[in-house]
């Protein structure tokens, strides 16, 4: 031992005189990073190279720059302000030794010429293009401080956005490049007054009191989120097809006497746009005999109507012959009931008004113009069959009804009618194998907003007939065809304006010929960026690799063409969401072997054994690694998987609506799964099977939809549905019953807003998480008792169907006026005013602030005072839930006034960032949704959703004084009694799985150990586990980002049953090698989707003596202590977080006993 002490001391005495005596030679400069900035200066930059000494300068064009830290080989300052231009960058040591110099530039400022157009409407939303010079991508633009959306930086000289709304009158904009340098345009843009609307003519002009009836109300300046009342009820379904055009169906004529002697009533029709500017026409109701329900349907009938008496002089007759005739027509399917009788509809023998004619027994009952058959047109009919013929539609890949009967196209597959079937609005035929070009008859669409055709095989040329359609703006999808057009061909601007997330619609795309429709931006290449799989192709990786292509499908990872091989490139790839998809390998190499062709991997979907039709997952690809340098941070495009799912089984998911009173039946439509023909539907007391019944007047409309009559009961209460073909499914809670209709209408006054920031664009990882958990959100409150009309929803994206009706879900975007009218308008004035508001507030967050959408910020203080001018009216109380980073620092900053009821839940701490793992699905949000589904309680959802997430930690203040409410216990169960209903308070019996034993909580691995065994045993479930998830928190995962930073992705692995084990499911992980301490988190998923309750693994690994951390004791960690000892100071701060697990003797220091301990280990004493 006095030997190796010996021996270390004389090395201490070398490293001292090395390290602190010798005099440094000449500074070498090898590499400046980055190697341009503003003319302002301000910026750090590092220099590589060797031989810097501390008191080192630096200058640029021989001004120094300032704040110089130094090491060996880095030198990190700070650059002073320059003229723009190229200067010389010298180090000059403290003995006036110099480098030699290398270049570094002086970005010029932006400047702006013009601004076209420069004037427009207040509420925003005009494209503008500015043009100037020095325009750098990554600039953003603002209008008085308000920034625009859409920004695309099209070259150096030429910026096109969208103006925000602002105040009338003159602004300035300012455009601010990446390095903080702007522009300003003083008074460059005039936001005019919006103009009123303006009501031409309404067709039809008449309708039966019940309402019902389609209009379209022709005229002008009509905008988004106009509102359209009718004697002062709201219409529904309100669509503003344009700036002149809207429809929407007649509502019911509340104030309309059935006896009136005119027989007709004539009702003020107003529309009234969000900044509350109004015009009024007149509509009349005509007082009949009979009221329809629906009193429209498609032309090609088979439409079920209910008819019920107009007033109290109408009854009807069981006994004797009863027909109903439409336009002299029979009806089918008739039955008769004292109050009512249902009938389908036949085939329409003209478009238009129809006259109803009832013969009851002895009686008959002529109702004029009192149902509408309705159709799109035939230019609209020939335009789809053209579709349909230029792209070899007998060859897609579901043509489902396509060329069928006249009035039937709204039926056909991918067709999206509006409400009131009279009009094509969207073509959704995504992976559907359309191989040609688009027809010049497109344009006769004429109220098409949204095409969606991605991941086909769609060809140039694009007809120009095509710009002539009124397509929303960043909703349509054209990626991934075969569309080449050149930059600043003005479809090519159309085409990327309605593109979905305002993306380049051609992307990286690859033509037939091998060729590309616009040279990649990276030099490596993802192909193709897009696959369709199905559940059922779901297989065990084969020991023998050549069965991998009989298997799955692929894609190849290639360098971009023309590069030449220098060396090895790997690229890692994971799956966004492991409960839909996986990827093998886990990385590919780019070799000299392969680097012509590319490396392949597989996708492998997973059989999830969950009806959930077509899913998405993505294989997220990592920045690339290159053993020279060459590939590093290189970032090839992820791949979008498509997973169908075609072997659903019977199942419900949802009942709209799912309130009713006693002793009165309901109409309700079924969503859900695998119905058919020989479908029954059973209804009882939740919880007593035994009794129930059978609904028999049910519809089955499709596969996943059935409509029927709730048939009166007689005691209130919860009650169950069960569907039963060759398979059964029960849902729970799934109608409540009240005892008085007042309770109902009760329900209608709870509203819910629910904001889904951020949007689509291209930087946006988190936006496919984001609408996960909207949706949920949606659907959540949907079965809680909210009705379409009771919820806004508020996102980037317009056209989302949530609950599968073919109809848009979404009621505006989520800016800053809109929200705020939602607030101050729709929920505190539009009746019926809310007596509740729930508000639910996801996407990306900041200290206060939250992302509406891309450029559009809410402040927390802003959006308080909207909340406080809403509950100086409402009675009751607000409930905001928000699921972003640092959400926690909205708790302070949203108390209400004295005397208020106000509860607000955060997902994180003011300071953490939150998780939206498996694209949302494993996030604060989804569990909280998942709890208000199946519980109906505020409190014990938070719980569940606070116990789920163990990386963050969830908040609530349930008082209103912004401080943190502690509700549960160290075991995570709720300790307060008093729980806050959500909706109807729906309670299903669900039994959640247990993990009872974690076979060992704590493991440690020493210096070459890579992996580690994970088992759980004693796993308890009602029903059988489906799968055991462990989810792997690396020691670094909190480094490298800011709290604002989501944590969207983490190693996962799936725990298998043990060989030889009862009731134990392990696996081992191999990806172990940093050193420190891993959380592993597991739960289980029971064949009924319900989770449990996480267990915390820890995994510690310790290298003694690897002082520079990469996992092996050598000669770099002895100079490493040689020059701590020798008093130099090292600056890599990795060694900080290191040291608790490669100190030897637990002083958290470095000293001679590490040194001894190092000598002896490459000495072979250890």
């Amino acid at each position: 031992m006095k030997r190796m002490i010996s021996i270390f001391l004389i090395l201490l005495a070398v490293s001292v005189s090395i390290f602190g005596n010798a005099h440094a030679a000449t500074p070498i400069i090898s590499s400046i990073d980055p190697g341009h900035g503003p003319a302002s200066g301000g910026i750090q930059i590092t220099i590589t190279g060797s031989n810097f000494e501390v008191g080192t300068r630096v200058t640029f064009g021989g001004i120094e720059g300032t704040e110089v830290m130094v090491s060996e080989t880095k030198l990190f300052c700070t650059t002073p302000a320059h003229i723009p231009g190229v200067v010389q960058v010298i180090v000059t040591n403290p003995d006036d030794s110099s480098s030699g110099s290398v270049s570094y530039t002086y970005d010029p400022p932006p400047t702006i010429n013009t601004v076209n157009p420069d004037n427009g409407y207040e509420f925003g939303g005009d494209d503008i293009t500015i043009t100037g010079n020095n325009f750098t991508d990554g600039a953003i633009v603002a209008f008085d401080g308000i920034l625009a959306t859409n920004v695309q930086v099209l070259s150096s000289t030429e910026i096109s956005c969208t103006t925000p709304p602002n105040e009338n009158g003159s602004t300035d904009i300012v455009v601010t490049n990446p390095d903080g340098q702007t522009a300003t345009y003083e008074r460059g843009f005039y936001y005019i007054l919006q103009p009123p609307p303006a009501i031409m003519a309404i067709e039809p002009s008449k309708g039966p009191i019940s309402g019902g009836i389609f209009v379209t109300i022709n005229g002008a300046n009509f905008f988004e989120g106009a509102m359209v009342t009718f004697g002062g009820e709201k219409a529904t379904n309100i669509n503003v097809v344009s700036d002149t055009t809207i429809t929407c169906p007649t509502p019911l004529c509340q104030g309309c006497d059935p006896s009136d002697p005119d027989g007709k009533i004539e009702v003020d029709v107003e529309v009234r746009n969000a900044d509350g500017q109004c015009d009024i026409s007149t509509y009349t109701y005509l007082v009949i005999p009979l009221q329809l329900s629906p009193a429209q349907g498609p032309a090609y009938g088979g439409t079920t109507v209910t008819i019920e008496p107009g007033d109290e002089s109408v009854s009807f007759l069981t006994g004797g012959t009863t027909t109903v005739t439409f336009s002299g027509i029979s009806a089918s399917d008739v039955s008769v009931y004292p109050d009512k009788i249902i009938c389908t509809t036949p085939l329409a023998s003209d478009i238009g008004i129809a006259d109803v004619v009832v013969n009851n027994s002895s009686q008959s009952f002529t109702c004029s113009d009192c149902y509408k058959y309705t159709c799109i047109s035939d230019a609209e009919r020939q335009a789809l069959i053209d579709f349909y013929t230029n792209t070899n539609g007998q060859n897609w890949t579901d043509k489902t009804g396509w060329l069928g009967n006249k009035y039937t196209e709204c039926t056909w597959k991918g067709v999206v009618c509006d409400a009131g079937q009279e009009h094509v609005e969207k073509l959704i035929l995504d992976n559907n194998n359309l191989d040609g070009t688009l027809p010049e008859s497109i344009a006769d669409l004429s109220n098409l907003q949204v095409i969606s055709i991605k991941n086909n095989k769609a060809r140039t040329p694009i007809p120009e007939t095509i710009l002539d359609l009124n397509l929303k703006d960043g909703q349509s999808d054209f990626s991934w065809n075969h569309l080449c057009i050149d930059d600043g061909e003005p479809l090519t601007e159309f085409l990327n304006q309605k593109q979905l997330g305002n993306k380049d619609f051609r992307f990286v795309q690859q033509k037939e010929d091998g060729s590309f429709c616009k040279l990649p931006e990276t030099s490596l290449l993802v192909i193709p960026a897009s696959l369709n799989v199905d559940e059922s192709q779901y297989a065990e990786i084969p020991e023998d690799e050549s069965q991998l292509d009989d298997l799955f499908f692929s894609f190849t990872v290639k360098p971009a063409p023309g590069l030449e091989y220098k060396s090895d490139v790997i690229v890692k790839l994971y799956s966004s969401n492991l409960s839909e998809c996986n990827v093998y390998p886990a990385s590919v190499t780019l070799s000299a072997e392969n680097w012509n062709h590319g490396a392949k991997a597989y996708v492998i979907p997973e059989k999830d054994e969950i009806a959930d039709g077509l899913q998405t997952c993505t294989i997220l690809t990592a920045p690339a690694i290159s053993s020279d340098g060459n590939f590093n941070n290189v970032n090839p495009e992820d791949v979008t998987v498509f997973v169908s799912d075609t072997d659903q089984g019977v199942s419900i998911t949802g009942i709209y609506p799912n309130i009713g009173t006693t002793n009165k039946e309901f109409t309700a439509t079924l969503k859900g799964t695998g119905f058919d023909g020989a479908t029954k539907v059973y209804i009882f007391k939740s919880g007593d099977e035994s009794q129930k019944t059978e609904i028999t007047m049910i519809t089955v409309v499709s596969s996943t939809e059935i409509t029927l009559t709730i048939p009166a009961q007689k005691e209130e209460g919860q009650y169950a549905l069960k569907v039963s073909n060759d398979e059964n499914d029960v849902l729970e809670g799934a109608i409540t019953i009240k005892a008085y209709q007042s309770e109902v209408d009760d329900q209608e006054k709870k509203k819910a807003i629910i904001i889904a920031g951020g949007g689509s664009y291209s930087a946006n990882v988190l936006w496919t998480a984001t609408k996960n958990c909207a949706n949920r959100a949606y659907l959540a409150l949907m079965s809680q008792g909210y009705s379409h009309d009771s919820i806004k929803y508020l996102s980037p994206e317009i056209y989302i169907d949530v609950d599968g009706d073919g109809v848009s879900d979404v009621d505006a975007e989520p800016t800053q006026k809109n929200l705020e009218n939602t607030i101050k308008i729709w929920a505190k004035t539009i009746e019926p005013g809310a007596d509740e508001l729930l508000i639910y507030m996801t996407g990306h967050g900041g200290d206060g602030t939250f992302e509406l959408r891309d450029g559009e910020i809410l402040e927390a203080t802003v959006l308080n005072g909207w909340l406080n001018d809403l509950q100086q009216t409402m009675p009751g109380k607000l409930i905001f839930i928000y699921d972003a980073c640092v959400s926690g620092s909205f708790l302070s900053l949203l108390t209400p006034e004295a005397g208020k009821e106000r509860y607000v839940i955060a997902s994180t701490s003011a300071e953490e960032r939150t998780w939206f793992l498996d694209d949302g699905e494993f996030s604060f949000s989804y569990h909280f949704w998942n709890a208000v589904e199946n519980k109906g309680r505020l409190y014990s959802s938070f719980v569940d959703g606070k116990n789920m997430m163990i990386g963050q930690t969830s908040l609530i203040d349930i008082d209103g004084d912004g401080e943190i409410n502690i509700i549960s216990d160290d075991k995570g169960e709720l300790i307060i009694s008093d729980d806050i209903i959500i909706g109807r308070g729906r309670v299903a019996a669900v039994s959640y799985p247990v993990i009872e034993n974690v076979v060992s909580e704590n493991i440690t691995l020493s210096c070459g150990e890579t992996s580690a065994t994970i088992s759980v045993s004693a796993l308890s479930s009602l029903n059988d586990i489906f799968v055991v998830w462990g989810r792997i928190i690396p020691p670094s995962y909190v480094e490298g980002k800011l709290p604002e930073q989501e944590v969207t992705y983490l190693p996962s692995i799936k725990l298998s049953p043990a060989e030889g084990k009862d009731d134990t499911y392990e696996a081992t992980y191999e990806g172990l090698t940093e050193l420190g301490m891993y959380r592993a988190i597991v739960y289980a998923v029971d064949t009924g989707l319900n989770e449990s309750l996480p267990k915390e693994i820890t995994i510690t690994k310790q290298c003694k003596g690897d002082i520079d951390g990469n996992g092996n004791i050598g000669l770099s960690d002895i100079l490493f202590v040689l020059k701590i000892t020798g008093g130099m100071t090292i600056t890599d701060s990795s060694i900080e977080r290191y040291l608790p697990f490669v100190d030897v003797n637990g002083d958290d220091k470095i000293g001679l006993e590490d040194g001894i301990y190092l000598l002896q280990s490459l000495a072979g004493l250890r």
